[in-house]
Parts: structure tokens; sequence; C-alpha cells
């Protein structure tokens, strides 16, 4: 009698053992293992893969968490990746203005340094801001001693009668 007990609690534990380990691999390893995999992947920089776990326990909870975190990178990358052709766009647009200024500038330096005519140029403080050769000669002073200092220190304004220091005209017409 304990051996057909025995027998028979073999043959009821044996297929529910089998039975049971098949639904815990089926409805649990299987899914975790999926997870390892599509993580692996994702951590190897391949945001297009998804988890396809669609349970609603808390192993399809965390596929849903891990797809939106998925998303979120994918999103957050497109736009950085966005940005930064703008900021080359607009680089390269500065670039161009750098270009066309400098341009500009030396056809100005050309045609300020081929000027008979003292050319003297202030800036809101007062200062000498432009001084060409012509500026230099007629006052003694040399582009290198001008620049930046206030047109006072270079320019002196005296009566053409009798020498007596002039009225400042330059200050009176900028106030």
């Amino acid at each position: 009698t304990a051996v057909k007990f025995l027998a028979l609690l073999i043959l009821i534990v044996i297929p529910i053992s089998i039975i049971t380990w098949a639904i815990v691999s089926i409805f649990v390893l299987q899914p975790i293992k999926t997870l390892i995999s599509v993580t692996k992947i994702i951590s190897m920089g391949n945001l297009g893969q998804r988890v396809q776990i669609w349970s609603h326990d808390e192993l399809g909870q965390l596929s849903q968490n891990i797809n939106t975190i998925i998303q979120n990178l994918t999103s957050g990358l497109q736009s950085m990746a966005t940005s930064l052709r703008n900021e080359r766009q607009k680089e390269k647009e500065l670039e161009t203005s750098l270009v066309q200024i400098e341009k500009e500038k030396a056809k100005a330096e050309v045609l300020l340094s081929n000027m008979s005519e003292s050319v003297i140029a202030i800036d809101k403080d007062h200062k000498i801001m432009l001084f060409n050769e012509a500026a230099s000669k007629l006052t003694g002073f040399s582009e290198e001693e001008a620049l930046s200092k206030p047109y006072s220190y270079v320019l002196k304004f005296l009566n053409e009668k009798d020498g007596s220091p002039a009225g400042d005209f330059i200050y009176q017409a900028l106030q």
C-alpha cells in the first residue's frame, strides 16, 4: 500500500511539476529573457528596438515603461540633432557675414587711407575711433597715439585772429 501511495504521488507530482515549470517558463522566465535581450540592444544605442510584452502584470508595466523611456530618449535626441543643425546653419551664416564685413572693412580702409582730406570719427563717448593718415599729418599725432583717446586730447581749437583757445564746436554739436 505504501508503494502504491508513493507511485500515485509520483504520478501526480511529476506532471504538476512539469506543468508548473512550463507555466513559469512561459509567463515569467521568457518575458524576463525578452526584457534582458531588448535592454541589451538598447544599451548599445539601438533606440529603434521596442519591448513586445503585452501582459497587464508587473512585467507588462515594466515593458511599457521601457518603451516610454525609449520614446523620450528618441525625441530628445531628435530635438538635439535639430538644434545642432540649426546652430551649424547659424554658424555658417555668421561666417558669411563676417567675410562680407571684412571685405567691406578692407574697402573702407583703402578708401580712407587714400583720401587726401583728414577724417576723424568719434564714438558716443567722444573717443577717436577712426583716424586717417591725412588727419595724422594735420594734427601731428600718429593713428596709434590718437585712437581711443578723447578727441579733445588730439584736437585743439584756436581763434584764427589771435590764436587764443576757441570754443569746442564738436562738443556743442554732440549735446
